[in-house]
């Protein structure tokens, strides 16, 4: 029952360092990792305060570092405002879009090891300027089709005319397998 309560802790941390990452994301992996932990080596030892603190800063500090390694993390705050902007632009239209970033500036090294990524050290993603969105539904309804990424295009299309900053194409990837087919990607020049 201890190594399913850890391992229920470690999966939940990756979950939520996934979906939430950033400072708050960092801070729930290292309470799920401490967690897991302690219910792991319940009644064989009793720590201290210090200990703790110290095992919940430590796991912390590589959930962020595992966020940064992974893309998750860091891109231009001009492609977060038109990815913000074109949520508004959907919203304003009367849909609710459900999606969720799970790409945002990356390092060589994972970039390329990505199947859809472009190589050669010429993905924006490189630099920061480009985030890929995971889309589970935008027209309501309840799949991701192409319909939806014209919505999405349309509004990424009429944010760009209002924020000249925010130009950039906007990708799909239709027809490159079904966990990559809900992708969108979102870039600025």
């Amino acid at each position: 029952m201890k190594i399913l309560g850890f391992i229920l802790c470690i999966f939940l941390s990756i979950v939520i360092g996934f979906l939430f990452a950033g400072i708050a994301a960092a801070l729930g992996f290292g309470t799920l990792i401490l967690t897991g932990i302690l219910i792991l080596m319940n009644g064989t030892k009793r720590w201290s305060g210090i200990k703790i603190a110290s095992v919940f800063l430590f796991f912390s500090v590589i959930g962020y570092v595992l966020m940064m390694a992974c893309g998750l993390l860091n891109a231009n705050p001009a492609v977060h405002a038109k990815v913000k902007g074109i949520k508004e632009e959907i919203i304003n239209q009367g849909y609710q879009p459900k999606w969720f970033i799970i790409s945002q500036k990356r390092y060589g090294f994972f970039n390329n090891l990505l199947l859809n990524s472009v190589k050669n050290g010429k993905s924006k993603h490189l630099k920061g300027k480009a985030i890929d969105l995971y889309v589970i539904d935008i027209n309501g309804d309840g799949t991701y089709g192409k319909e939806d990424f014209e919505i999405i295009e349309k509004a990424a299309k009429k944010n760009q005319r209002k924020f000249k900053l925010r130009n950039g194409k906007v990708f799909d990837y239709f027809g490159k397998g079904y966990f990559s087919q809900h992708m969108v990607h979102i870039e600025i020049n």
